[in-house]
């Protein structure tokens, strides 16, 4: 069994970083680890945000544009109290199609959640293939165990990435995002949007993580690479929807619920915790059981998440304005 660490790590005073551990209760908590050699996890990387700028008066328009920062402070006025998503696939995993019905799934269970005060409205979809560029997979022919499916050179690009810090680490996988979409045309599409949701074939730690105007979730995504029987696991639309609703949440400002659950003593302890926090089964909290989550079920926004939503990020959206994140979380 390889050791799980939980990593925190330093990074610049306008940003916070946090890698939650999402293996508290294995058989509650419904997740894959990632097994790989020469890396200290499975860690699960959950969120990684801008927070900065709390004042509510609309600052440098430039600052509001996704196509110029991946980071941006503030929204554009809205007419209507749409959060406009540029949703896609990095990589070719997914069609146009399987976004645009992961899309209609997700608008109707934002919508749901937020008893209407918000909407969604996708400004576009895309499917984008990897960057261009040599990648040296020799090292993880010795590690990547199985058939010829398993070490195929697509699988084996997926998983580089999780290697590789400097295209995963500190944004940059971001970063890369945002240039090859530029690349491709696409920047008065991300001018247009508050949001931008990727699927993601090149895998890092966890299953999901916001930094900015970004919210990032691995489909698929690889299990257990340096074991014989190790998969690739494709999410199902309600699986993705999950992921897609919690990373939206941070990039429109919510922190983690029942945050307070987390690392404490004992797995009874954490049981006992989420049992009793009133954000126990947000969609933004680590205690909800995603196993159950289906075609008929699914966790939605509870009351202190939705009212920052409506009270918050609502008013800003419509009139223009910073972006503004929880100063506390919801218990």
């Amino acid at each position: 069994m390889k050791k799980i660490q939980l990593a925190f790590h330093r990074v610049p005073h306008w940003r916070s970083y946090l890698i939650g551990f999402l293996g508290l209760l294995s058989g509650t908590l419904g997740l894959s680890a990632q097994a790989g050699v020469g890396v200290a996890g499975p860690a699960s990387h959950d969120f990684y945000w801008y927070a900065d700028q709390q004042s509510s008066a609309l600052v440098n328009p430039l600052q509001c544009d996704l196509a110029v920062t991946d980071a941006p402070d503030c929204f554009y006025p809205h007419a209507t109290p749409t959060v406009r998503v540029f949703l896609m696939q990095y990589g070719t995993y997914s069609t146009v199609d399987d976004l645009k019905r992961v899309g209609a799934l997700l608008a109707k269970r934002f919508a749901e959640s937020t008893d209407g005060a918000l909407q969604i409205e996708f400004v576009d979809y895309a499917v984008l293939p990897l960057a261009q560029y040599a990648r040296d997979l020799s090292d993880l022919r010795a590690v990547v165990k199985g058939d010829a499916e398993q070490t195929s050179t697509e699988r084996l690009t997926r998983i580089w990435y999780y290697y590789h810090k400097e295209y995963n680490g500190d944004d940059s996988l971001v970063q890369e995002v945002q240039q090859q979409l530029a690349k491709r045309g696409y920047n008065p599409e991300l001018s247009k949007a508050d949001a931008i949701l990727v699927l993601s074939e090149p895998q890092f730690e966890g299953l999901g993580y916001a930094s900015g105007g970004f919210g990032i979730v691995e489909q698929p995504t690889e299990i257990a690479w340096a074991a014989n029987g190790g998969s690739t696991q494709k999410y199902t639309d309600a699986e993705l929807v999950d992921e897609l609703l919690h990373e939206l949440g941070h990039v429109l400002g919510l922190d983690h619920a029942a945050k307070e659950c987390l690392n404490l003593p004992s797995a009874r302890a954490t049981y006992q915790c989420c049992q009793n926090s009133p954000g126990g089964q947000d969609v933004m909290s680590y205690c909800r059981d995603r196993s159950k989550v289906s075609d008929t079920f699914y966790y939605t926004y509870t009351q202190c998440t939705r009212d920052f939503l409506k009270n918050v990020t609502r008013p800003a959206l419509l009139n223009g304005g910073a972006r503004v994140f929880q100063p506390t979380n919801c218990p």
